[in-house]
């Protein structure tokens, strides 16, 4: 598995949903905030370009531009939303890591 499927699929789990939400065109707020968060690890764990992470979601990649620079104003504004976000990007570290040993 790809790390950036392994990133979708714990930001889905941690967030309740599936791949297929956070690949829909929906826009409902609990829906965009999983998927920034996931353009965020894809961006930061990966090592990919924006043009690169889009069409994992079905996105421009100005989407992801902006997604980002949302995720972090939020999540990075307050002591939960920053122990969260170090959190999930340790879950997605080791689940990439445990991939790589299994290879």
């Amino acid at each position: 598995m790809k790390p950036i499927e392994i990133i979708r699929h714990k930001v889905a789990e941690a967030h309740g949903l599936t791949i297929a939400d956070l690949e829909s065109p929906d826009r409902h707020r609990k829906l965009a905030w999983a998927r920034q968060e996931a353009y965020w690890l894809a961006k930061e764990l990966t090592g990919m370009g924006y043009i690169a992470i889009s069409p994992w979601f079905n996105r421009d990649h100005t989407t992801l531009v902006y997604g980002i620079r949302a995720y972090k104003a939020r999540q990075f504004g307050t002591i939960g939303g920053m122990q969260h976000a170090v959190n999930i990007r340790l879950d997605c570290l080791r689940a990439i890591e445990a991939a790589k040993v299994a290879a």
